[in-house]
């Protein structure tokens, strides 16, 4: 995304220790507001609150000085990739969190089934040893085959819960 325009709002007091809310302006008309602040004034809100850690629900861009210069090249960066970084900023708030279980749900699969696909594989390098094998082997041979059907097993059910509800 291309920017037009950027807009500070707030008046900057310290460069090295502020934090400030800008518009930007895209080439298409839409207009982003977004929180920038300093790394130095970040901690000093975290020695005001007492806290080790900045809070969790203030989206902030963090720059090191509230130069015009470094201000545009931040926002530039944030605009890159069709503005990803500005709309997160923009509209973190706003998204659902269905959205992100539904992620999580996905990407869970996403694991169970590579953990199935190299259990496979490492069954089809034993397998392909069999002549070689020894009753320890044979063992191990029965206890990986026992656990990926536990997977598929499991697998089968999550989906069938999915459908059910």
């Amino acid at each position: 995304m291309l920017i037009k325009n950027i807009r500070i709002i707030d008046e900057i007091t310290d460069i090295e220790n502020d934090s400030i809310d800008v518009c930007v302006e895209s080439e298409d008309g839409y207009t982003y507001t977004v929180s920038i602040a300093t790394t130095k004034n970040l901690l000093q809100r975290m020695d005001q609150e007492k806290s080790n850690f900045s809070n969790p629900s203030e989206l902030v861009i963090v720059v090191r000085k509230l130069t015009q210069e470094i201000i545009t090249e931040a926002l530039e960066a944030y605009a890159e990739d069709n503005a990803f970084w500005l709309k997160l900023h923009q509209f973190a708030s706003k998204i659902d969190i269905s959205v992100f279980d539904e992620l999580q749900a996905k990407h869970i699969k996403e694991l169970i089934e590579f953990d199935l696909l190299s259990g496979l594989d490492d069954l089809e390098n034993e397998i392909n040893k069999l002549d070689k094998l020894n009753n320890v082997q044979k063992s191990k041979l029965a206890a990986s085959i026992e656990k990926l059907a536990q997977l598929l097993l499991f697998d089968s059910k999550e989906e069938q819960t999915n459908r059910d509800d």
